[in-house]
C-alpha cells in the first residue's frame, strides 16, 4: 500500500487532512481485507467468553453485535465509505477509528487504538479480561 510523506510542524496532521490521506490512499479491497482481518481478530477473542456464558458475540456481514448481561451492547463494523472501523459502546459513545499503516491499528486521532478501548471497556462494564 502506497504511504504519503507528509513535513509538518510537530509531525502533527490535522484529522480530516489525515482521513482524506488515508481514503485517497488505501483502495477499498485493501480495506476490506484489512477491516475482515480485524473484526475476525476480534470476533475470534471474544467467543471463548460467549462460550462461556459471560457475553454474547455475533460476527455477521461485517458487524460485530456484543451483547453483555446488563443488556448494554457494543457494535463495532467497518464502514467503507470512510474507511474506518466504527464502534457504537454503551460508555464511550460513537467512535471511528483510521487505520494508521505506521503502527498497523485501528485508531483514534489522538492515538487511541480500538483493541485497547475495548478491551478497557469490556472490563469496566462486565470485568471481563480480554485481550485483542
Amino acid at each position: 500500500m502506497p504511504e504519503a510523506v507528509i513535513k509538518l510542524e510537530n509531525n502533527k496532521i490535522p484529522i480530516i487532512t489525515r482521513c482524506l490521506l488515508i481514503y485517497k490512499i488505501m483502495l477499498e479491497k485493501d480495506f476490506e481485507e484489512l477491516a475482515a482481518k480485524t473484526l475476525s481478530k476480534i470476533s475470534d477473542a471474544l467467543d471463548q467468553f460467549d462460550e462461556a456464558g459471560d457475553l454474547e458475540a455475533d460476527y455477521q456481514n461485517g458487524i460485530i453485535t456484543i451483547t453483555l448481561d446488563s443488556g448494554k451492547q457494543f457494535i463495532v463494523n467497518q464502514h467503507a465509505p470512510s474507511r474506518q472501523i466504527w464502534l457504537s459502546s454503551p460508555l464511550s459513545g460513537g467512535k471511528h477509528f483510521s487505520y494508521d499503516t505506521a503502527s498497523g491499528n485501528w485508531q483514534l486521532a489522538d492515538g487511541v487504538v480500538l483493541n485497547t478501548l475495548l478491551s478497557a471497556e469490556l472490563k469496566t462494564l462486565a470485568d471481563i479480561d480480554i485481550s485483542i
